[in-house]
Order: structure tokens, then sequence, then C-alpha cells
């Protein structure tokens, strides 16, 4: 006779569990930006503190350095190694009525997270474009050791805004191509007409969330342009 304690032992078994290291991964990477962060500030530091300590001229020459050196490491250090992005693709099997009233359910539900997104998008963006308007003034009105530290946050700031954006386009861009999966397997939930884009210029072709991806990228490097090149003013002043 077969040992059945053998086998109720083996069904008893649980699959090891991986949590631990998914929190360490996330531990690492809060360090990272916590040790990035604190990098590309030290310049800033530097330069509030020039009135107040005489630092050395190799420190303060040298310092501007770490600002690109603190977006390296970043960079370096958070990259993914592989896109793990699945499609969507799941649902194109014809249905049948009782389907259809399903997927219809699905559909509506995906247009309106779609539209969320959109929403959040364009208020992110809008938001950004306040803040920016409020650091540039700051800017223009603080004293000379306190500029680079503006630029610092803005520069900060203004990736926040390019991240967020990202995600928020990223997660618009999954629900539309699941729209449009449904809209190609059960024509009866199309309500627009797809339309041309070849005869379109190159600029014509981009969505409103590409241009402020473009907006967001271009913002934080000026940020960072404009953090290295004061800091590097100042310490050759």
């Amino acid at each position: 006779m077969p040992d059945e304690s053998t086998d109720e032992t083996s069904s008893d078994e649980t699959p090891p569990d991986n949590r631990g290291d998914e929190d360490d991964e996330r531990i690492d990477e809060r360090v990272v930006v916590v040790g990035s962060v604190a990098l590309f500030a030290v310049p800033a530091a530097m330069a509030a503190l020039l009135p107040y300590i005489d630092f050395p001229a190799w420190a303060l020459r040298s310092s501007p350095a770490l600002a690109p050196a603190a977006i390296t490491l970043y960079w370096f250090l958070t990259r993914p190694e592989d896109d793990e992005r699945t499609d969507g693709t799941g649902s194109s099997e014809e249905g049948t009525d009782p389907e259809l009233e399903l997927v219809s359910a699905n559909y509506k539900m995906f247009s309106k997270q779609a539209m969320y997104r959109d929403r959040l998008l364009m208020r992110a963006n809008y938001f950004s474009v306040a803040v920016v308007g409020v650091l540039v003034n700051i800017f223009l009105r603080t004293g000379p050791q306190f500029r680079p530290a503006v630029a610092m946050i803005g520069a900060t700031s203004a990736y926040a805004f390019w991240l967020a954006t990202e995600s928020y386009k990223g997660a618009r861009d999954e629900l539309n191509e699941e729209i449009r999966t449904f809209e190609d397997t059960w024509q009866e939930l199309s309500v627009v007409e797809t339309y041309d884009t070849r005869e379109r210029s190159p600029v014509g072709k981009r969505s409103l969330s590409s241009y402020f991806v473009g907006l967001q990228i271009a913002t934080t490097a000026l940020w960072v342009v404009v953090y290295v090149g004061y800091t590097s003013y100042l310490a050759y002043l």
C-alpha cells in the first residue's frame, strides 16, 4: 500500500514566502533615493554656508560635479533590468451576448479609469507650471548663496512631476490599449471612428501627454543646468 502520510505531507507544503526579499529591495531603493538626493544637495548646502564656513578651494570647485554624479548614481542603481509589462490581449476571443454585457461593463470601467488618468495628467502638469513660476520668482528675489538651493528644489520637484507624468501616461496608455482590444473584438462597443494619421506631420501625431512628458524632461534638465552652472559660478567667483 502506498504511504498516505507522505502524500499528506507533500500536499501541506507551501511555497516559500519571498515577501521578505521584496521588502529588502524596496528598502534598498529607498536608501538609494535618499542617498542620491543627499549627494545632489551637497553643492547647494555648501553654497548656502559660504558666508559662514571657509571651505577649501578644491572642495568648492569640485562640489558642482556631485550633482551629475548623484544623477548618474541614481539612474544606474534604479534603472529597470527588463520590461515586465504584459499587454492586455487576453480578451480577444469572440463572445456571445451574455459575454458582451460583461465586456461592455469592463469597457465602461476602463474608459472611466482612462479619463481619470487624463484628468490626473492635466492637473499634475498645470500644478507643475505653477510650481515653476513660484520657484523662478524666489530664485530671482533671493540672495546669491541661496539660489543653488532653489535650483536644487526645482530640479527635484520637476523630476517628481516627470515621474508622475510618466506613471499617469503609462497607466492611461495601457487602459487605452485594452479599450482598443475590446473595440477590435466587439465592434458593437466602438463609437469612435478610427482616423488615419499617415498624412499628418510628426508633431501632429504626438498626443498631448507626450508633450507633457517632454515639458517635464525639459524643465528638469533646465533646472539641473542652472543648479550646476550657478554653483560653479559661486565656486570660481
